[in-house]
């Protein structure tokens, strides 16, 4: 790895970072130690990694902040018990995810968490729920649940006849435009996004997610489009000034916030 970041420094002058997506990425204690040690010598740039919640320690967080973590995105998916158990096969519970964001926020590591939306499992009271307990500042990623093709999971939801072979990703390319969840017709779509609003209190979620409240989905949809275009615009001109991402690119994503389906 380290050979091949150097070369990408030689060949990529402008180079400012680095992302691993590898969930497994701490599963080896004694690499780590020997590995962290080395980028800090000879690669020396910011970097971002996924993780496993289950497999970190407080010891690989502060060996990857010494090396230049600077974000760590890892997977919420649901906070149903049942649901990640049963359906997604993750044992990546609620003890675990407020374990790995507390040693998050004690050595100032940014985090992302993804969250799987558009199920027919159910379990949204819950994920919002355990959102509503994480202390700010996080950053949300929903996505609309895809189903892929001879999957374990959409080969049982085709035999009981919940999704259809049009359903499958080969048929819609879902994943394509799968960057913004609808939040049409949808209240638990619009509450879950909000959870991560810092200038949105917990009490005011809490009380949209009440039955009386959450019914009214249209107007939920129109606040939770409203924040997520303030903070679509807030972190597009921050990546702007930084230089990460150009004007067709900021031009880009503008379009496909307004042409993102609420109705």
């Amino acid at each position: 790895i380290i050979e091949e970041l150097s070369e990408a420094q030689k060949n990529f002058k402008n180079l400012n970072g680095v992302f691993f997506v590898d969930e497994m990425f701490v599963s080896d204690i004694d690499w780590l130690k020997e590995f962290t040690k080395k980028y800090k010598e000879k690669i020396n740039l910011p970097f971002e990694v996924d993780l496993y919640p289950n497999l970190v320690t407080e010891e690989m967080i502060v060996l990857l902040k010494e090396a230049g973590l600077r974000k760590v995105v890892t997977g919420i998916q649901s906070g149903s018990k049942e649901v990640l158990r049963d359906i997604y096969k993750r044992y990546t519970f609620k003890e675990s995810i407020l374990n790995l964001h507390k040693i998050l926020l004690k050595h100032k590591v940014k985090v992302d968490y993804d969250v799987i939306m558009d199920t027919p499992f159910g379990g949204e009271k819950e994920t919002l729920e355990l959102l509503l307990e994480l202390k700010k500042p996080f950053v949300l990623h929903l996505y609309s649940l895809t189903h892929f093709p001879k999957t374990d999971l959409t080969e049982s939801l085709l035999s009981k006849g919940i999704i259809g072979r049009n359903d499958i990703e080969d048929f819609r390319a879902k994943v394509f435009n799968n960057y913004f969840i609808r939040f049409s017709n949808n209240s638990w779509n619009s509450l879950i996004s909000l959870a991560s609003n810092r200038f949105i209190p917990r009490r005011f979620i809490r009380f949209l997610s009440r039955d009386s409240v959450r019914k009214h989905s249209a107007l939920l949809a129109v606040i939770a489009a409203v924040f997520r275009f303030l903070k679509i615009v807030l972190a597009g001109t921050s990546m702007f000034l930084r230089g990460e991402i150009n004007f067709l690119t900021l031009k880009k994503r503008a379009r496909n916030i307004f042409s993102a389906n609420f109705h």
